[in-house]
């Protein structure tokens, strides 16, 4: 039994500040991923991006809220990332402009990569 008792407290106290994996966030993550990866086709077509970014948007938002008050700076970090590259892309819609092909598939390329990559750590986890 005691040594039961020690094991367990090395393992609580080995494992404090590590945030376990929750599949629920990298559902999320995997679906900016998706999203934004059937973006890039669409890039030519302004109609359709300013359609798409509120959306992508939202994505990102609820992924970077439910990060907030995990206790995970990392993830919650990359949250951050992705809501400003998406707020800048949707800056340079709104401002009455329309932005090249090459920025549009340059920044959903970006965020593309962001989500992937902390997929990747996070399924390391």
């Amino acid at each position: 039994m005691r040594n039961l008792l020690v094991a367990l407290v090395l393992f609580t106290t080995g494992c404090a500040g590590v945030v376990a994996y929750d599949s629920i966030q990298y559902d999320k993550l995997a679906e900016i991923m998706t999203y934004s990866t059937t973006m890039v086709a669409s890039c030519d077509q302004t109609t359709k991006i300013k359609a798409d970014l509120p959306v992508l948007q939202y994505k990102i938002t609820n992924y970077e809220i439910s990060t907030r008050y995990r206790g995970d700076t990392v993830y919650h970090d990359a949250g951050l990332v992705l809501t400003k590259m998406t707020s800048d892309m949707v800056k340079a819609y709104d401002d009455g402009k329309t932005p090249s092909k090459a920025y549009c598939e340059l920044k959903i390329d970006g965020i593309k990569t962001a989500a992937e990559h902390t997929l990747i750590t996070m399924g390391r986890k």
